[in-house]
């Protein structure tokens, strides 16, 4: 029992550490834009205080803005006209849906962001008592069906489950009718990195198991002699 709430604790912690993560990285995506690297009017609401960063850390953020915004450019112009997915693992405080939202940019586009329960429900709140973010969401009467879904609309739903439950996920995907023989586009920045080898590979493998016509976009900090290259 001991070793049992030594694993459970270690886990815990591990699990928090990596959240913590999301805090600083939407501080730089803020100070990034506010910068003026890219626009995205939205990110400030997920902000309780701004920070000035570096410019490295700009450019480097910079990047990742500019590779994901083609990625998304291209997956909705080449489905344009079909019914399509856009699945955000590992989501954080990511503003793309608003973003995209406001600039008409998702129409026959269900988009989907999982991450842990706690930050989830954190981004839920931020949602429902922000205004400009909350009049982009689509309402439904409808109340979720389970415990990991914190919000399901018409076109959003933003769930709390650990990656590497795939069951869990599959289920609660399931339940927010996402189809998984449509087209579908799966995010994953910056989160593999903090994942074991085991877990991120079964992520991707049920992925690709699991959607008929998907495209995996990958954002990752690896080279292989430092420390996120060490699998």
């Amino acid at each position: 029992m001991e070793g049992e709430s030594a694993r459970k604790t270690n886990k815990t912690r591990r699990e928090t550490a990596v959240q913590g993560t999301n805090d600083s990285s939407i501080v730089s995506k803020c100070s990034t834009a506010s910068c003026g690297y890219f626009s995205d009017p939205f990110l400030h609401y997920f902000v309780s205080k701004l920070s000035r960063r570096a410019p490295l850390i700009h450019r480097g953020y910079y990047i990742r803005a500019v590779a994901f915004d083609r990625l998304l450019k291209n997956f909705l112009g080449l489905y344009a006209h079909s019914k399509k997915q856009i699945i955000s693992l590992g989501c954080g405080f990511d503003s793309t849906y608003f973003r995209l939202k406001a600039a008409q940019c998702l129409g026959n586009t269900v988009f989907c962001e999982i991450d842990f329960p706690e930050l989830v429900k954190k981004k839920r709140l931020l949602i429902e008592n922000t205004e400009d973010l909350w009049n982009l969401v689509e309402k439904t009467n409808e109340s979720p069906l389970s415990p990991h879904i914190e919000l399901s609309c018409r076109d959003y739903h933003l769930l709390g489950v650990d990656l590497t439950q795939l069951n869990t996920l599959e289920a609660a995907l399931k339940m927010c009718a996402v189809d998984f023989e449509c087209p579908t586009l799966l995010l994953s920045e910056c989160v593999m990195t903090y994942m074991t080898r085991r877990c991120s590979t079964e992520l991707v493998k049920w992925a690709a198991e699991t959607f008929e016509e998907a495209i995996f976009g990958m954002y990752e900090q690896m080279n292989p002699d430092d420390a996120f290259g060490l699998f």
